[in-house]
């Protein structure tokens, strides 16, 4: 059985408020998996999101860190998408065929690539050393 469609984020956002860890991972988990549909709603919260991943109470910051990479990504703010990405670690997969961590990885700058080990990405560093640093479009990668 599939679970039901949503039609907007704006449940899973309230989630980020109750006062229940399990809650708010709740609502990360579900909220990354709508977030490439619904990233205009979710930025209206950013701040909860950042605030989770900022809370070293909070054990699941790393998914936190991951939501708000997304969101960033959407908005344009690659530097804050990179940022958040590096701080989710592993949820930050690196093997992943998307756009999204195609463009980030590009976003990888030379000089900032040892950053990148830290996401277990040194195949994917290797892989894409000799990409054209001008275009960092799916084709140009080998």
């Amino acid at each position: 059985m599939c679970p039901p469609a949503i039609s907007s984020a704006a449940g899973l956002l309230a989630l980020l408020d109750e006062g229940s860890d399990d809650l708010k991972r709740h609502a990360l988990i579900n909220i990354d998996r709508v977030v490439h549909d619904y990233w205009y709603q979710i930025s209206g919260s950013i701040a909860s999101v950042e605030a989770l991943y900022e809370d070293d109470e909070f054990s699941h910051r790393e998914l936190a860190a991951l939501v708000a990479s997304k969101v960033f990504y959407h908005l344009g703010e690659l530097d804050d998408a990179l940022s958040y990405a590096l701080g989710a670690g592993s949820l930050f997969n690196v093997e992943e065929e998307s756009e999204y961590i195609q463009t980030l990885v590009c976003k990888c700058k030379p000089e900032r690539r040892t950053n990148c080990t830290d996401l277990s990405c040194s195949r994917t560093r290797s892989r894409y050393a000799d990409a054209p640093r001008t275009s960092c479009r799916r084709s140009a990668m080998p």
